[in-house]
């Protein structure tokens, strides 16, 4: 600890003898210190007084970064200045490893009484080693509770562990003497002892600005022996003070617990860390410490005759946030001051933090102690917020589609639908999507019925969401690459009695046990809703009588139902209502002036939400959708041919197929008509912007972000330069009509910088999950009348309003746009006869992530392949795990649950040699490079499995862009994905190539 006192004129000889009588009284204060158990007492004083000449701002900055043992003064390091209006400064520098703050007093009361010519030459009798050796004989830790309480996670600027013991500043807290007298006097009349409260305001802050919350503070209790009175030397002992204040309710509630926590002996620091060497794990720095004192830190006598103390800081090594609360003068009242490591927390944080503490000491000492615990944030981060989340404009009163038939009257001629398979004019898409609706309304389809739509075909798609919505149902999208299973599980919690088709399907689902008679003249069902199902396919439509207007329905009726993956293992049916949906829609079109000029290619499957947007933006704006057919829809090329061919000014798209594009234009040149790029659903990759700009300099970048629960996008960032020092580009400020919170687990708005859970407000969040009330109770909920979806994903504010997405908090990943429950995975793998427990993850970083499952068998053994083809039965393709392992028993982590981490480590690519057939020269081994630069890896065998050496869909993509490239022929990525050894796709190059030659 440093201290500078301000007095008169100091005999400098005088206070050079005293320097040295104190050292020579107090041993520990003429000790070398090679560690922090080993001390050795030298029999001569370490150093005596200094004279400083230097600037009192230089001794200032010298003296208050290092500490006196590292410059070989021992304990005590004593200096002296001349001030510049006369008068002495006194510097006292004492080490915390020879005196701790009790004893700090003793030293500067023995050095007073030494200047003085009265101190005793009999130092004090007491054996300080055989204490300290005594001391730990009694602190043996105890058994290791099953929780280890972990240190405060605060808003780094930099590690805590690097950087801890830096240099110090010193912030007051902005509370007036009155108000410290008021906290008192309130204490003493509530039967308190008044360092509760002040332990109460610094805890509570400590935990609200921590990730998590609850944890641990450290706080030095002085544990002196009454034999030990004058005795200079470290008596503390630190314990560690588990913070569980976030479930209080109320002020009086948050005093007992921090009260409590203060008052408990233990567990020591020391304990925590030997418990966490036992499991293998390191705690960390526990560096917040509360310390209170109850006397000042020097006598009368001693600023009587040195004068007033001036200016103090801390030097403990290994804390960053210290908290000291003390007299400034016996029997005054206690300040509170914090010594911070700027390095570790950033000012503004600290600021924060500070004003935060000081508005909880005014509400003890003012406050209803029954009222809530939690005050509201920082005034500037609380305007801030709610400028950003004051986004109201007029609500929309229409419906998803109306727009496109109102354009389809007024000029039918237009344009609505581009592509290879020709155009299709307003009035022509208007006119099927009516006899659509006419098909489903003469079969009984009723306001809000959910109508399956599984088509492969991008025309075809487009023409019965605009049917079932014209007839007055909602669309649920269904891939027709989804497995039986799952569309059977997914139609019958939506309730769906229809299912729009083509023939092919209605050929494959003969049998069913659910399916129905599906001929044109079939009656309509006069059965309850989830017991028949229609398989209609949607050429019967050419055949109906068109309707001659959309049915009209409420704009809060059901538009939609997509179905996102369940952590039980059954999927969740989100439903958006016309109004929902329609808010994002507009918005964007509003933002970024989109209009009847504007054309968009739709690369997102049917039943991911950027879908809605991508048909129904333009088409609601007047514009047109160019159509990509199923085998262009994963070829980048092909994007780039038909987005110059068709004028493409609107791009959107998940950042991993934006990617792609760029990619293919950067080989083959930009698409002219390019304006606008709008990217979310997943991360967003700090070079995308620069890689457009440098294609297109006047596109406008737009990354979004969001969750189906909230109707396509929620939130929007536009960039035109990525900033220094950003790991990722912000999620930035939320939509019209919509707004965000970042929560806690106790449910309070978390500060700036402090990681918590994203929740979306407003009118884009969905009216909950389809049949199951459950899930929707959990998930959705209503603060102050106002409702919330919890999104399940990890953000922050950032200064300004801005908010940062971090990933996820619980087992749901997202690979390539996809929301995947690892739950779900886990549910299914389960469901086996043969798997006692699984567990799925994600393997490997960037363009490498992959899904691995972990099986324990049964009996020790196990066919995966047999799993596989399970796990097929009931998971779309893109949750379909790459790779199997066992294992006789799954690792746990030091809290007894599974160690998800340890299993990620393991799951490392498969580097299992290959006993296979090795390439042949020529085109093979042509081929086996593209694999080895894509994958990373040597790859030497022809009948390798692209799979199972790492490869994915996206390193697919890349690898059909290579083909084309490499070998001067065009295939798709279903040909190569049908293709997955090197000897496969080796014939299927040399075919591709024999044909372009015919």
């Amino acid at each position: 600890m440093y201290f500078e006192f301000d007095g008169p004129p100091l005999d400098v000889g005088r206070l050079t003898d005293a320097v040295e009588q104190v050292q020579m009284r107090h041993p520990l204060l003429r000790a070398r210190f090679d560690d922090a158990d080993d001390a050795r007492v030298l029999p001569h004083p370490l150093g005596g007084l200094r004279r400083e000449t230097r600037p009192l701002d230089d001794v200032r900055a010298d003296m208050a970064a290092t500490h006196p043992v590292l410059t070989g003064k021992g304990g005590l390091d004593v200096r002296v200045s001349d001030l510049p209006v006369g008068g002495s400064r006194l510097h006292v520098s004492v080490a915390l490893i020879a005196a701790d703050p009790p004893s700090m007093r003793t030293v500067l009361a023995d050095l007073q009484v030494a200047y003085a010519g009265r101190l005793s030459d009999a130092a004090p009798e007491f054996d300080f080693a055989a204490s300290v050796a005594e001391r730990r004989t009694e602190a043996e830790p105890g058994p290791a509770p099953q929780r280890l309480p972990s240190a405060p996670r605060l808003p780094w600027a930099a590690a805590a562990e690097e950087t801890c013991g830096a240099r110090f500043t010193r912030h007051t807290l902005p509370v007036t003497e009155e108000v410290m007298v008021r906290l008192a006097r309130r204490a003493d009349r509530e039967g308190i002892e008044a360092p509760d409260l002040l332990f109460a305001a610094f805890a509570h802050t400590v935990e609200r600005w921590s990730e998590g919350g609850d944890c641990v503070i450290n706080v030095p209790r002085f544990e002196r022996p009454a034999e030990a009175e004058g005795v200079v030397g470290d008596f503390s002992r630190l314990t560690a003070a588990a913070v569980c204040l976030s479930t209080a309710d109320s002020l009086r509630q948050l005093i007992g617990a921090a009260s409590s926590a203060l008052h408990d002996t233990g567990p020591s620091v020391q304990d925590l860390v030997a418990w966490g060497r036992e499991r293998g794990v390191t705690t960390g720095p526990l560096g917040a410490v509360f310390t209170t004192l109850d006397q000042a830190w020097a006598p009368k006598a001693f600023t009587d005759t040195f004068g007033p103390l001036s200016w103090m800081i801390s030097q403990t090594p290994q804390v960053y946030l210290d908290c000291l609360a003390f007299p400034e003068a016996d029997g005054g009242v206690r300040r509170m001051v914090w010594d911070v490591v700027e390095d570790v927390l950033p000012p503004p944080v600290v600021k924060a933090m500070a004003e935060y503490c000081a508005a909880v000491l005014r509400e003890l000492a003012d406050g209803d102690w029954e009222g809530p615990a939690v005050l509201p944030l920082p005034a500037g981060q609380w305007h801030a917020r709610q400028r950003a989340n004051s986004t109201f404009v007029p609500t929309p009163d229409e419906l998803l589609h109306e727009a496109f038939f109102a354009h389809a009257r007024a000029d039918g001629g237009a344009p609505a639908l581009l592509g290879d398979r020709g155009r299709w004019s307003r009035a022509e898409l208007a006119r099927a999507a009516l006899r659509t609706a006419s098909l489903l309304a003469d079969r009984g389809l009723t306001t809000g019925d959910p109508v399956g739509v599984c088509l492969e075909e991008g025309v075809d798609q487009i023409q019965a969401v605009l049917g079932v919505l014209a007839a007055g149902g909602c669309y649920v999208p269904i891939s027709p690459e989804q497995p039986v299973e799952r569309r059977r599980s997914v139609l019958k919690q939506a309730g769906a009695r229809f299912v729009l088709c083509d023939d092919a399907l209605v050929a494959e689902s003969e049998g069913e046990d659910f399916t129905q008679d599906v001929r044109e003249d079939s009656p309509a069902p006069d059965v309850p809703a989830d017991v028949p199902l229609f398989y209609l396919p949607l050429s019967l439509a050419a055949r109906a009588e068109p309707l001659e207007r959309p049915v009209a329905v409420a704009p809060l009726c059901p538009a939609y139902i997509i179905f996102t993956s369940g952590s039980t293992g059954r999927p969740k049916g989100v439903e958006i209502s016309h109004r929902s949906a329609l808010n994002s829609v507009h918005d964007l079109n509003r933002r970024w002036d989109v209009g009847p000029g504007d054309r968009c290619l739709p690369v997102s499957a049917l039943d991911f939400d950027l879908s809605v947007y991508e048909i129904f933006g333009p088409l609601s704006a007047g514009g047109a959708v160019v159509v990509a057919t199923p085998d262009q829809r994963r070829d980048p090329a092909a994007w780039l041919r038909l987005m110059n061919e068709h004028d493409v000014t609107v791009w959107d798209s998940v950042p991993v197929l934006l990617d792609l594009l760029l990619a293919q234009a950067e080989e083959d040149g930009a698409p002219h008509a390019l304006r606008l790029v709008l990217t979310g659903g997943d991360w967003v990759p700090l070079d995308l912007p620069g890689r457009l700009h440098a294609l297109l300099p006047e596109a406008r970048f737009v990354a979004c972000g969001g969750a189906t629960e909230g109707s396509i996008y929620s939130n929007w960032f536009e960039v035109d330069a990525v900033a220094e020092g950003w790991t990722s580009v912000p999620y930035g400020y939320p939509l019209a009509n919509q707004q965000y919170r970042v929560v806690d687990s106790a449910g309070r708005d978390c500060p700036n910088l402090v990681p918590g859970e994203l929740w979306i407000g407003g009118i884009g969040v969905a009216t909950g999950y389809r049949n199951d009330e459950q899930r929707t109770r959990e998930s959705f909920v209503t603060v102050a009348g106002q409702r919330w979806y919890r999104t399940g994903d990890l953000g922050r504010y950032l200064p300004g309003g801005v908010l940062e997405f971090l990933g996820r908090m619980d087992h749901q990943v997202k690979i390539h746009g996809y929301r995947i429950e690892l739950g779900e995975i886990e549910s299914v793998l389960a469901g086996h006869p043969h798997v006692t427990r699984a567990v799925a993850l994600v393997a490997g970083d960037g363009t490498a992530r992959r899904l691995v499952a972990y099986l324990q068998p049964q009996d020790g053994q196990m066919d995966t392949d047999a799993v596989a083809a399970h796990a097929g039965k009931w998971l779309p393709e893109y949750a379909l795990p790459e790779e199997y392992l066992l294992l006789p028993e799954l690792p746990l982590n030091q809290n007894g649950k599974v160690d998800r981490k340890k299993l990620a480590a393991w799951a490392a690519p498969n580097e299992r040699a290959e006993a296979d057939e090795p390439l042949r020269d020529g085109m093979e081994s042509d081929v086996a490079d593209l694999w080895s630069t894509l994958l990373g890896r040597a790859v030497t065998a022809r009948n390798v499995d692209f799979y199972s050496l790492g490869g994915n869909s996206l390193l697919s993509m890349r690898l059909t862009r290579s083909i084309s490239k490499t070998f001067g022929v065009d295939v798709t990525l279903r040909q190569v994905q049908r293709a997955p050894t090197v000897a496969d796709l080796t014939r299927l190059i040399e075919n591709a190539t024999k044909g372009r030659a015919v």
